[in-house]
This record gives structure tokens, sequence and C-alpha cells, in this order.
């Protein structure tokens, strides 16, 4: 193996030296190049697009919230829902103890059905009573009959002066069965009157009382009023909870946003309706 002298060694170094600097001239050259053309386009995309945009870190996600309260008194029985879980409208969150709520409905339906009991009773006592009145009626015209001949014989002396008394007291008595009979008609009447069995007041009292009974009975299973997560739960087994009492609140899905801080000096550059970047 030949080794070369320093002054061939230096002849060599001497004919490599214009070929680096050139090389060194074209590499300067293309990041400069490059870094113009990143400056060029960084310019061109703040003038085009930029400098009509704002940006924030200031910013954090709200939503309305959903309290969930109970519209009956009692004791939770079951909570199917805990904090962060998606429920669906609908869903059955908190149960209550519905004993005494079941007991009532009970009660109701047996009122409603003796109310209507009763009330049918009426219509036919007013029947009754009005076929009364006809009897009395014609009680009191064979009265007044039997008091007209009687008082004809008695101008006579062809009957006793006590027969005689005896026919105007029976048509007087007769008259008073009649208004009596009269007046228990009327009565029946004002609590019958423009009425039938379905729309009788005492009848519809007690449909209202099994209608409530029912909804009371409802509302022992308390269900979310909306889609969304759950958050603040605060309820729990056992608890003895109260018409208005928070049990848990619901975030819907629906009805979240953005709530953002930006500088004063960017809300020039902000129009409603802007869409974000």
């Amino acid at each position: 193996m030949t080794q070369q002298t320093e002054p061939e060694q230096r002849e060599g170094e001497t004919e490599m030296a214009p070929w680096r600097r050139r090389h060194r001239k074209l590499l300067l050259g293309g990041l400069a190049a490059f870094f113009a053309a990143v400056a060029i386009g960084y310019g061109a995309h703040w003038y085009l697009v930029g400098r009509y945009r704002a940006a924030t870190a200031d910013a954090y996600v709200a939503g309305n919230q959903d309290p969930l309260m109970p519209q009956v008194s009692g004791i939770v029985t079951a909570v199917r829902a805990d904090d962060t879980q998606l429920v669906h409208e609908g869903d059955v969150l908190v149960e209550l103890d519905a004993t005494d709520a079941r007991l009532a409905l009970h009660r109701a339906k047996a009122t409603l059905a003796d109310t209507v009991r009763r009330v049918h009773k009426l219509y036919r006592q007013v029947d009754e009573q009005a076929a009364t009145v006809q009897l009395r009626k014609a009680d009191l015209a064979q009265a007044r009959q039997d008091y007209r001949r009687a008082q004809g014989l008695e101008e006579t002396h062809n009957i006793s002066r006590q027969d005689y008394q005896h026919s105007l007291t029976a048509w007087q008595a007769a008259q008073s069965s009649l208004d009596e009979a009269k007046f228990q008609l009327e009565a029946l009447q004002a609590v019958t009157h423009g009425t039938d069995l379905h729309d009788h007041p005492q009848v519809q009292l007690a449909v209202a009382a099994l209608r409530q009974a029912y909804v009371n009975l409802e509302r022992t299973r308390i269900r979310a009023p909306a889609t969304g997560y759950v958050a603040q739960r605060t309820v729990q087994i056992g608890q003895q909870v109260a018409p208005g009492q928070g049990l848990l609140v619901i975030i819907p899905l629906d009805q979240v946003w953005v709530a953002a801080n930006f500088k004063e000096t960017d809300l020039g550059r902000m129009r409603i309706g802007s869409p974000p970047s």
C-alpha cells in the first residue's frame, strides 16, 4: 500500500475546497429559501385566515342542570343511578316505599264504587218520589171529591156532623201529604238536577280522588326528566325524603355549551354566527 506524500495531500485538498464551498452555499441557500417560504406561508395564512381568528385558554364547558326531586314524601327503597352514569328520559332512577300509596289507591277505588251506588240510589229515589207525588195527587183528588159530596149531604142534613168533619180532615191530610211528597221530590231533584250518574259532583269528586291516589302511587317511582349524565347524587337507600328535596342532578346532552373568555382586543373580530375554528 502506497502512501501519498504531503505535497500530494495538499494538492488534493486544494482541488476539493471549491466543491465544498459550492455545496455549503447551496445548503445555506436552500435553508434560507425554506425559511423564507415558511415565513411567506405563515404571513399569507395570517393575512387570509389567522387575523380573523381569536383563541383563548380561559374556557370551560357549561350546561343546564335538571334537578331530580320527589313530589311525595317517602322512604327511599332503591337508587338506580350513580354519578357520571348516562340515563335516558323516562328511566326510573329512585324508588320510594309505595305501601301507603297502594293502600290509598285501594281506598279510593272502594270509595268510588260506594259513591256510584249511593248516587245511583238517589236517581232511583227521584223516580220513586215522583211516583209518590202522583199517588198523593190522586189521593187528594179523591179526598176533595169525598169532601164536596159530604158538604152537599151536610147541607141537606143527610150526613152526620162527625162524618162531615172526617171528610174535611181527610182532604186536609191529603193536601199535606202531597205538599210533603213534593218537598221531598224537590230536595232529591236539587242534588241530581242537570246531571247524570257519570257527571254527578259526588262521583266526580270520587273520581278525582282516585286519580290523585294513582298519581301519588306513580310518583313513588321518580323518573329521569331528560337524557343526560347524572351528577351531584346525594340520595341514599333508607333516606326519608320530602317534596322539593334535591336527590341528584341530570346534565342533558343537548343543552351543553362552551363558555370562553376572550381579550377585549379580539372581540372586534367576532360576529354573531361566526363558526368556531
